[in-house]
């Protein structure tokens, strides 16, 4: 019986299996993702006369054929990704359907694992958080993906200035960006800037002085309290009182209780002037009184690193031309790197020039005599009068009158005759004021 058998066994033949190498289930897939990214099973060589049940696949492609192909089961489908956010797994490509009766083709044979499969899982490059965010062992501005991107390295920004910005300066005809146009320097950091002040004066006219009249002269008078150098009574019309010619009521009461009667009026000085008048018109200065206008736009986060003593920053938009600035308070040198450009500017000014008032002064050859005459009368310049000394510095006693009077009058008269006054001719005035201070604007080319 063992012999027989052993006979039989001897007799028989088996299929022959090909075991496919693992690298052919990688295909364009690439190596298969960590641990669950399995290949896809082999679905076994089923397809003879009769439909044999194959090998079964390792993830179990393949049940045992009956009358049919046997179809792979799942022919081993690709599994996810092992790497975390790398993307969705690829396509099976052509591997997978089990072999017919007639074919009997291989489960799986393409059934690629899914590394390079995935779409879009790159981790791109910060270019400005000194870091190596793609893995390729180059940071920021050293990784030519920033470059590509529009970055560039730029100096060190020193201790106490502030940037980077992007500075546009124009003419003050030109209208002023927005800092929306400055590409990334989205950010209004200083506006309404000024510069190239200018220093032209305006051209002044000539002036001229006609001879002094008796309109013009003016006297100076106090009523006082007890004598020449008393306290003033009564208001500012009758303390230091400066009347030109004619009559003047003078607002005093006095001889009622509680309020002092004055005892002297004291003349304290005499003006005589001639009047002056201008020969002309002022001219302006020509031109406007700031050359340059400016704004100031920002970059809204920080820089990179760009090697040693370098700073990665974005572009800057052609419009605010291709230049990174640093600024500082005050009217400074610029620090190295930065001396490509340099703008002293400001948050605004104000223009003051103009020109001044035509003047006479020296009065010369005029001879003056004047009166003037105190009337202790509510209603003009008649009745009882008391004669003020014609000599500045000298008093008199008023006359005084019963209580009820609560006005008195003064009465100038001058009689004038020749001379001349020099000529203070108009001349230029003011500037233009900056605004607060100076601004220090220094630029590098990028």
């Amino acid at each position: 019986m063992g012999a027989v058998l052993i006979s039989l066994l001897a007799r028989c033949s088996f299929p022959d299996h090909r075991f496919v190498p693992d690298s052919e289930f990688d295909e364009e897939g690439g190596t298969a993702g960590a641990e669950a990214a399995g290949k896809g099973g082999s679905g076994g060589n089923s397809g003879q006369d009769v439909a044999g049940a194959g090998t079964s696949g390792e993830d179990g492609a393949g049940t045992a054929g009956e009358t049919t192909a046997g179809t792979a089961v799942a022919a081993g489908t690709a599994g996810t990704s092992g790497i975390p956010a790398a993307g969705t797994s690829g396509s099976v490509e052509s591997g997978g359907a089990a072999g017919t009766v007639d074919n009997g083709g291989e489960a799986g044979s393409n059934a690629g694992s899914s590394v390079q499969a995935g779409s879009g899982g790159a981790v791109p490059e910060v270019c400005n958080n000194s870091a190596d965010d793609d893995g390729d062992r180059l940071q920021d501005c050293l990784d030519p993906d920033c470059i590509s991107d529009g970055w560039s390295c730029a100096p060190f920004i020193p201790e106490a200035w502030a940037g980077p910005v992007a500075l546009w300066v124009g003419d003050p005809s030109q209208d002023v960006p927005s800092c929306s146009d400055a590409g990334p320097y989205s950010e209004l950091r200083l506006s309404g800037l000024v510069g190239g002040l200018s220093d032209q004066q305006w051209e002044c006219p000539g002036c001229e002085c006609s001879p002094p009249e008796a309109e013009s002269v003016t006297v100076e008078v106090s009523y006082r309290s007890d004598s020449c150098n008393g306290d003033c009574v009564g208001d500012a019309s009758s303390c230091h009182a400066t009347l030109g010619v004619g009559c003047h009521a003078i607002d005093i009461a006095y001889a009622d209780a509680g309020h002092p009667a004055p005892s002297q009026i004291t003349l304290d000085a005499v003006h005589v002037s001639c009047q002056s008048s201008t020969l002309g018109t002022p001219v302006p200065a020509s031109g406007p009184a700031w050359a340059e206008v400016a704004v100031a736009c920002a970059w809204p986060s920080d820089v990179g690193t760009c090697g040693q003593n370098a700073a990665c920053v974005p572009a800057v938009a052609d419009s605010f031309g291709n230049r990174v600035c640093i600024y500082q308070t005050g009217d400074l040198s610029c620090p190295s790197g930065y001396d490509s450009d340099r703008r002293v500017l400001y948050k605004g000014a104000t223009d003051a020039r103009g020109c001044s008032a035509c003047a006479c002064a020296g009065l010369d050859g005029s001879t003056v005599d004047w009166s003037i005459t105190d009337y202790p009368n509510d209603s003009d310049c008649s009745g009882p009068q008391t004669v003020v000394l014609k000599a500045p510095g000298n008093c008199v006693s008023p006359q005084l009158v019963d209580s009820g009077t609560d006005h008195r009058h003064l009465d100038v008269s001058v009689d004038l005759s020749g001379g001349s006054c020099e000529v203070q001719n108009s001349v230029p005035t003011g500037a233009v004021e900056p605004t607060g201070e100076a601004i220090t604007f220094c630029c590098a080319d990028l």
